[in-house]
């Protein structure tokens, strides 16, 4: 039994290393013969189309959000706000960000 499971060990690294490498040599002499940049865009099958985690569509930007915490708060002039961890939009008109606080 040990035998048998050392024999698929070996037989899977095996793969993965004759495998593993042909793919990589066959996207790196991909990506080295074109001639041509092409620039990464996203289109929609469908123009107009909201679909994914888009269900509400485009939001509107709101001037002046995140408010500036040097200019809100006296005694904060040099301070920022931290590290933004998540961002979590129920609806339209409701979106949670959550930061690290002050630095």
């Amino acid at each position: 039994m040990k035998q048998l499971i050392i024999g698929l060990a070996v037989g899977v690294v095996a793969a993965y290393l004759y495998f593993g490498t042909q793919a990589t040599e066959e996207v790196i002499e991909i990506e080295t013969t074109s001639s041509s940049v092409v620039p990464a865009t996203s289109v929609a099958a469908v123009p107009g189309q909201i679909g994914g985690q888009d269900f509400f569509g485009a939001y509107d930007v709101v001037p002046g959000w995140p408010i500036n915490i040097a200019d809100q708060i006296e005694g904060h002039e040099d301070w920022t706000w931290g590290a933004g961890q998540s961002v979590f939009a129920e609806s339209p008109d409701r979106v949670f960000v959550l930061v690290r606080g002050e630095i």
